[in-house]
């Protein structure tokens, strides 16, 4: 710092004493930092000489704004700087109070002058004075030898002043704490950097002994005594027990005199200075004497005799078991030799082929034995035994530099690579449509799941038909039949193996979709083969392999991509084999050429086998009636006074009496069972975790008519401003996962989910495979709301328990409520029951009944609610009812949350929208004005609970637009979807407009002004992890896609809805 101050001095080209540092505030705070003593203070204090002194006053006064903060000090305290040099006098007519009434005199003195000007913290009331004649001044005359006005050392000087008390009081009593010693360390500041001769001013930093003491002590070290010593004839006693430091005695030595054998002595500081006035007090030099205490003495007492003793007898008992044992460690290690052994051969063999783990084995012995022939020789190291990768591969312990390159280069050259031509082989390329798309809307554990399945099921199958998997490449599984074992029947067994996997691939995806959800069925195979010579063997290097070389691999590649989905394409190569074979029944000529990249027009076949050993299945229908006995053909007449218990009634039994339920239909069923199932088992575990923690267990009460509170209002006026979540974090003692639900509520709720999905009407976009695919996205973003660092992936822990209280806050409490989960899961699947495929403003313009009974707002979304609620109060469901809320506090929040969760879904309704908007901005961005005001007078509580409310919403919401902010073919998907809805409306003549007109310019508009900013809402609240970003980056790529091909798609959505031949159909309400 003082360097700093000459440095800054010359390069301004300044004179001392006229010299001001910039933002001396903030470099001594970092100074302090960096410091770590604890000091209080830090000071520039300029030597002023008489000649200076009216130059000084001037400079002081001439601009106030040169220093900021003493612009800050002089607009808060008026008048509290003074505009020339100073020194306190005591005020004569308050004697009793002398530190309290001391006034300001303008210091006129013809003498050098030591002004104390900048500092940290900042004082203003000590700016500008004159300290030549306190302690401080003192130390700094010893210190620089002032002769004069000029101040002169023969050498660099740190000066360290004797010891003040608060109670002796130091000029100014600012101390920090009472009876806290302290000293003052003074570093010369000096005119030139190559000239350390002339002293221009000091550093000066306020060192509190106490402070300088703690932490000197390790955690656990008992505690210590220390005196300190000057030769200013001052003795200070310190208990130091870690970070507690305790002035025994200011004045004397205290130190308990029993351990004076144990004493440490040591010098702090010495000067070293020159000859100067001996009676000087003020500068001293310092020492200290470390003692031990009786605690610490107690800690390390020990009976060596004893210890001895017992020691030698564990010496003994120890050697007689090591011989008894011998055998059984000797055995154990033996043990593990050959399983490890076993282990490195089954990795191996996983690696590689047989006959190429063979030649690798005996490389690797081959290799063994001259390293052992030129170590037995005593010959130095040589550079000329090969070393290949296959060989580093399988020893366990060697001397290679695998980072040398040129060594390693050498090595490979002297030894000959693995590799043999296979003139007859064919090469399978099989690649999942439809993947990538798939995996955008999934978590990373489903898509493994999926490949692994799938590629397990392949490899059986390979095992089974002798066919050598070679690698799998992303969603792309590549296989080989004819090598590394030749076989003439080659192309056959390919074929076989290549119909194989296409029906093991159906079925596969259809039995995951129950686990993996909607879509996973649709999932298909393109397949590719072609037969021909092929290059294989180990390529050697970092994780070597057995690869596939040459042109029959390259031209397998291109027949997969030429494909078609659930098809294998066969090369003319491999078609001929098979003819040749006598299969001419399998293969037919795909009509026209094939453009393949890098290899022109080709003729090409598709295989026609068919699996002749079963026999095709029909699809099944599962058909439920929901209550026959409810059924009315008629609808009754609209009346605005019936209530609202008959008008639901009504609206369930005009949905018919039976729904037919497909194959694909029940699979979304049994997987929206299983994803409703894992939040209850959830609440099953937190029931558990309050019984363990002796809470009290609230009695189940009579909740039979606990909804009655709304039989007299609208859904819509029951949306909350702030729903109250439960305010302490949750810890499972067990694992949800493991738990099995009562085979009663598992039953309900699958009756529950069937009859739900009956109720969604045969729209193209609001049905229940939309209901599936939003219930898919909130499960996702729950998901995501549990970060990365909650989860010990060394132990594969269900939840650290340390991270849950953090989760619990970052969250604002939506993880620690497993009801709260359930709700959002429940209200996904429900929010668009009956919904008729209009929306709400065609239904009110129509004055239909339900537009009427809900006045004309959010028509669909409280159907939808009021129909759901009602099916669940049903008496068959009275079990899933209990196990989802036990009391009134927990269907309270329940409800709330469902209702809050459907209604959020109106995106059209302005007003809807408006105050939604108002409750986020109260929620995460008022910063200022009135509503700040009385929002930061808020309970800590209610602001956590209104996040946890708006951030449940926007979830909702979010995941009922998902498909925009997926992958691009799964908006395709959906938007060709809610176009053809639309379209058959205005068609059906219940739409004023054409949506073909505008569907173009609306879409941009919905992504430009709803899709991009909700996706930004979800990174603005910081809850939902990487999830907010991959929502936001999908949505930002479809729309710049949708700009590029939009028109050109809108063309394709209607040419598909009139090949398809709609007829437009009537829309039930």
């Amino acid at each position: 710092m003082g360097l700093t101050i000459t440095s800054y001095a010359e390069a301004t080209q300044n004179d001392f004493p006229l010299v001001t540092i910039p933002h001396f505030d903030y470099r001594g705070t970092q100074l302090m930092k960096l410091l770590n003593t604890g000091a209080h203070s830090l000071s520039w204090n300029v030597l002023v000489p008489p000649d200076m002194t009216e130059t000084w006053n001037s400079y002081t006064v001439q601009d106030t704004e040169w220093i900021p903060w003493v612009k800050d000090h002089m607009n808060s305290t008026e008048d509290s700087i003074s505009p020339y040099i100073f020194k306190y006098i005591e005020d004569e007519h308050d004697h009793e109070h002398e530190d309290e009434h001391r006034v300001r005199q303008k210091d006129t003195s013809d003498a050098l002058k030591l002004v104390h000007w900048q500092m940290v913290p900042t004082d203003p009331e000590r700016i500008n004075e004159n300290v030549i004649d306190t302690t401080l001044g003192r130390v700094a005359y010893h210190a620089t030898m002032l002769v004069g006005n000029e101040s002169v050392t023969s050498s660099p000087r740190i000066a360290l002043s004797k010891v003040m008390m608060i109670h002796e009081g130091d000029d100014h009593g600012h101390h920090h704490e009472e009876n806290e010693p302290e000293s003052q360390i003074l570093l010369p500041v000096y005119k030139e950097l190559e000239d350390r001769q002339t002293v221009v001013g000091f550093l000066v930093v306020e060192l509190p002994w106490t402070a300088y003491f703690k932490n000197i002590l390790a955690e656990g070290v008992p505690p210590l005594q220390l005196v300190l010593t000057n030769t200013c004839g001052q003795t200070l006693t310190f208990d130091i027990d870690g970070p507690n430091v305790i002035v025994a005695s200011d004045e004397e030595d205290l130190h308990d005199t029993e351990f004076d054998s144990t004493a440490v002595h040591a010098e702090f500081y010495s000067s070293s200075r020159v000859p100067m006035d001996a009676d000087s007090e003020d500068w001293c030099d310092f020492d200290y004497t470390i003692y031990a205490t009786k605690e610490f003495q107690e800690l390390f007492y020990t009976d060596e005799p004893i210890v001895y003793t017992v020691g030698v007898v564990l010496i003994f008992l120890f050697t007689s078991a090591v011989f008894v044992l011998y055998d059984m460690f000797v055995s154990k290690r033996q043990s593990k030799v050959e399983e490890t052994a076993a282990r490195s051969n089954a990795l191996v063999q996983s690696l590689f082929p047989a006959q190429v783990r063979d030649r690798l084995l005996q490389q690797n012995m081959e290799q063994e034995e001259k390293e052992r022939q030129h170590k037995e020789s005593g010959a130095p190291k040589r550079k000329d035994i090969p070393l290949d990768d296959s060989s580093r591969f399988l020893q366990t312990n060697n001397d290679v530099n695998i980072d040398d390159e040129d060594a390693m280069t050498d090595r490979l050259l002297q030894t000959k690579p693995i590799a043999d031509l296979f003139p007859n082989a064919t090469v399978l390329f099989a690649d999942i449509c439809g993947f990538t798309a798939w995996s955008s809307v999934r978590e990373p554990t489903q898509v493994f799941t999926l490949l692994e399945q799938i590629y397990n099921t392949f490899d059986i199958l390979a095992r089974k038909r002798r066919i050598f998997k070679v690698e799998t490449i992303g969603d792309c599984y590549v296989a080989a039949a004819g090598l590394p074992d030749p076989r003439p029947d080659h192309a056959t067994a390919m074929a076989r193996f290549a119909n194989e996997c296409l029906l093991k691939m159906q079925s596969v995806v259809k039995k995951l979709e129950v686990r993996l959800g909607p879509d996973t069925a649709e999932l298909g195979m393109r397949i590719g083969v072609h037969s021909g010579p092929v290059t294989a063997g180990v390529l050697r290097g970092e994780k070597s392999r057995f690869q596939l070389f040459g042109d029959t691999v390259n031209t397998a590649s291109r027949i997969e991509t030429t494909g078609e989905r659930n098809r294998v394409h066969l090369s003319e190569d491999t078609a001929k084999l098979l003819i040749n074979a006598g299969k001419e029944s399998w293969v037919k000529k795909r009509d026209g050429l094939v453009s393949a990249k890098g290899k022109g027009e080709m003729v090409t076949y598709w295989l026609t086998l068919t699996n002749r050993r079963g026999k095709k299945k029909r699809a099944k229908s599962v058909i439920i009636n929901p209550d026959e006995s409810s059924v009315s053909p008629t609808p009754a007449a609209p009346s605005s006074e019936r209530s609202l218990a008959s008008t639901i009634s009504r609206r369930r039994t005009t949905l018919g009496p039976v729904s037919t339920i497909t194959d694909r239909k029940q699979r979304l069923i049994d997987w929206n069972v299983d994803v409703l199932s894992t939040f209850l088992k959830k609440i099953q575990a937190m029931r558990e975790e309050e019984s363990l923690n002796g809470k009290t267990k609230l009695p189940l009460e009579d909740l039979s008519n606990m909804d009655d509170h709304h039989q007299n209002t609208t859904v819509l006026d029951e949306v909350q401003e702030i729903i109250t979540l439960p305010q302490e974090e949750q810890v499972y003692k067990r694992d949800p996962a493991s738990l099995e639900l009562d085979p009663k509520v598992l039953a309900e709720l699958k009756a529950f989910v069937g009859l739900i999905a009956s109720m969604y009407q045969d729209n193209s976009f609001h049905n229940f495979e939309h209901a599936s695919h939003v219930t898919q996205s909130v499960t996702k973003l729950l998901s995501r709301i549990v970060t990365a660092d909650d989860i010990d992936y060394t132990e594969f822990q269900y939840k650290k328990k340390d991270n849950v209280s953090r989760l619990h806050k970052h969250t604002y409490g939506i993880t620690s409520d497993p009801i709260t989960q359930f709700a959002c899961a429940f209200s996904a699947l429900i929010h668009d029951v009956d919904h008729t495929g209009l929306p709400n403003a065609q239904l009110v313009k129509e004055e239909t009944e339900i537009a009427l009974f809900y006045r004309n707002k959010s028509v669909a979304e409280q159907n939808s609610v009021d129909l759901a609620w009602e099916l669940l109060m049903e008496s068959e469901f009275e079990g899933l009812r209990s196990f989802i809320y036990r009391n009134n506090e927990e269907l309270n929040r329940f409800r709330q949350l469902v209702v809050n969760s459907v209604m959020a879904t109106d995106i059209a309704d302005r007003e809807l929208g408006a105050a939604r908007k108002a409750r986020w901005v109260k929620a995460f961005q008022v910063t200022d004005g009135p509503e700040s005001s009385s929002l930061s007078q808020e309970n800590p509580v209610d602001a956590i609970n209104r996040k946890a409310t708006i951030v449940i919403e926007h979830l909702i919401q979010a995941s009922d637009v998902a498909h925009t902010m997926q992958h691009w073919h799964v908006y395709v998907k959906w938007n060709e979807k809610l176009f053809h809805e639309m379209y058959n409306a205005f068609q059906a003549g219940r739409a004023d407009v054409d949506p073909s007109e505008n569907w173009y310019k609306s879409e941009l508009g919905f992504f430009d002004f709803y899709i991009i900013p909700l996706a930004k809402k979800l990174k603005e609240c910081g809850v939902f992890g990487v999830a907010s970003d991959e929502y936001l980056n999908y949505a930002e790529a479809n729309r710049s896609e949708w700009e590029r091909k939009g028109e050109n798609m809108v063309k394709a959505y209607l040419y598909s809805y009139q090949q398809k031949g709609k007829i437009p159909a009537k829309i039930q309400l």
